[in-house]
């Protein structure tokens, strides 16, 4: 009987050991625990708001990035085509400097021309009134000597006729 009550004894010690094992478990850590709980709950929450705040700013990045390179590419574009137009420009401009070269040029080859006319027209004047000149002589010579007359008659056909004066 002896071991019997001492198995007792050693079972209720046991079990009296293990209550105030979970007693002061749940006195001394659950307060801890539930504060580590608290605290992991705390920094769950404020990742995960962290995140959503951050991946919404790395969108936004990302939205900003891709604007950049549209308005690079469309700099690029609008830089080629002043280009492609400047170029254009200095061809006209170099034409039009041609086109006003070539007007100076025949401006004076016309100048020139109107002057060699003009020296001609000189000469030939001079040359017809020679001519004339020398023709109202035979003409006063002829009437002289002959005692006729040239006159010249209208029509389809130019005759010349000699009268007598």
């Amino acid at each position: 009987m002896a071991q019997t009550k001492d198995d007792n004894e050693l079972e209720i010690l046991e079990k009296e050991i293990k209550d105030f094992r979970t007693m002061f478990k749940t006195t001394c850590y659950g307060e801890s625990i539930d504060q580590t709980l608290g605290l992991r709950d705390q920094w769950l929450e404020s990742i995960s708001k962290l995140t959503d705040k951050w991946s919404k700013r790395l969108k936004e990045g990302d939205l900003m990035v891709n604007r950049f390179q549209e308005y690079t590419n469309e700099l690029n574009q609008k830089n080629k085509s002043i280009e492609e137009k400047q170029e254009k420009l200095s061809e006209v401009l170099s034409s039009i400097k041609d086109g006003e070269e070539q007007n100076v040029d025949l401006m004076d080859a016309v100048q020139e021309l109107k002057e060699k006319l003009i020296r001609k027209g000189e000469t030939k004047s001079k040359a017809t009134e020679e001519k004339l000149e020398r023709l109202s002589r035979v003409e006063k010579a002829f009437k002289e000597r002959t005692g006729l007359e040239i006159r010249k008659t209208s029509g389809k056909n130019d005759i010349y006729i000699h009268i007598f004066v």
